[in-house]
């Protein structure tokens, strides 16, 4: 590629500095790199052909790629051709990500947020408790270090990735392959691992928390509990764990914010002269005196029977709706008509 060209390639003047050549290469190292393009042949090629023009120009300028004075006179053109050092991505990737081996060093990295879902009853909810959850979690190994190796061992070069960290299948194209999963990148691994945790640093130990829950707490409430997560990456801080509360269905209660709906059924005979049914709550069956004559889809209210407030809230209501049960042919059979079930039916004229 001759001088000319990288400059066209790059897009840049001829007069161009140095630090202009290089800003100008990143932002097209940038768009055309195969992480952001799906390796698509046509980028991919782009990408080498700047990444080649970018490795020329510092060579002409009398810099390396890495950025450092190039020792010896001023190259002449037919040196570019005949004398010039293979290309190599290894040296424009470390000038584009700073790093010694190619590879991008990310930053620190907060840990995962654990779910844990629990399921109350109603009734429970509606009293509050304290109860203890349990599950498995990874926790650094203390006998490494975290290390993965055997105190006093060392590090010997990955046999499947060849020390590298990443497959490279295919040489002579962009060394940018899939992560080592043997060593996880590192290029390395454990000459003894450690008989605690296998080589893997880490511990899957079985964690175990009270969790206090409010009286009156609702379906969905969600309880976090910070640093109790996953371990954080590079050093990072570890995540937290967030109690899912899951309040299940009731068969006789519907809760509408802290109040309790419910239907109760009475005969005809029991609407129409009235008296007292027993009528359940949460914490045990209450009297509730019917007026004659109640009709059906009637509403009786009982003040502060409901849920507890929760945050200085007041508490609910219960609130009962009177279901009349339409009468059948049967109805002699029902437990107002004095006769039992094997006597006959009343007989007219």
């Amino acid at each position: 590629m001759t001088k000319s060209k990288c400059y066209r390639t790059l897009g840049v003047s001829p007069r161009a500095s140095i630090e202009e050549i290089k800003q100008r290469y990143r932002q097209l190292a940038l768009q055309y790199h195969p992480d952001r393009t799906g390796g698509r042949p046509r980028a991919t090629a782009r990408f080498r052909e700047i990444a080649e023009a970018y490795q020329i120009l510092c060579q002409s300028l009398g810099k390396t790629p890495q950025g450092g004075p190039k020792a010896g006179r001023e190259p002449r053109p037919q040196d570019f051709f005949h004398q010039r050092a293979p290309f190599n991505p290894d040296s424009w990737l470390r000038d584009f990500f700073g790093t010694e081996t190619g590879l991008p060093r990310g930053p620190q990295q907060v840990g995962a947020t654990f779910r844990y879902d629990l399921q109350i009853s109603l009734t429970t909810a509606a009293r509050g408790l304290v109860q203890e959850i349990a599950f498995p979690r990874l926790q650094s190994c203390h006998h490494c270090q975290a290390t993965g190796m055997q105190p006093g061992t060392g590090l010997s070069p990955c046999p499947d990735c060849q020390g590298q960290g990443r497959l490279f299948k295919n040489p002579g194209q962009l060394r940018l392959g899939p992560v080592c999963q043997s060593c996880q990148g590192r290029g390395q691994r454990p000459t003894h691992p450690c008989t605690h945790c296998h080589g893997t640093g880490m511990l899957e130990l079985l964690r175990r928390f009270q969790i206090r829950i409010p009286p009156g707490v609702e379906n969905g409430t969600r309880i976090l509990i910070p640093g109790e997560g996953g371990e954080g990456f590079r050093s990072g801080p570890a995540g937290n764990l967030v109690v899912v509360i899951h309040i299940e269905p009731s068969a006789f209660f519907t809760r509408i914010l802290n109040d309790l709906y419910c239907r109760v059924e009475v005969s005809f005979a029991q609407a129409a002269r009235g008296g007292h049914i027993d009528v359940p709550t949460l914490t045990g069956s209450k009297p509730l005196h019917l007026p004659k004559e109640t009709r059906s889809g009637q509403i009786f209210r009982w003040p502060g029977l409901g849920m507890p407030g929760v945050n200085s809230l007041p508490p609910g209501d219960q609130i009962i709706e009177i279901i009349i049960a339409a009468p059948h042919e049967d109805s002699w059979k029902h437990d107002d008509f004095q006769g039992g079930p094997d006597q006959a039916r009343p007989q007219t004229g």
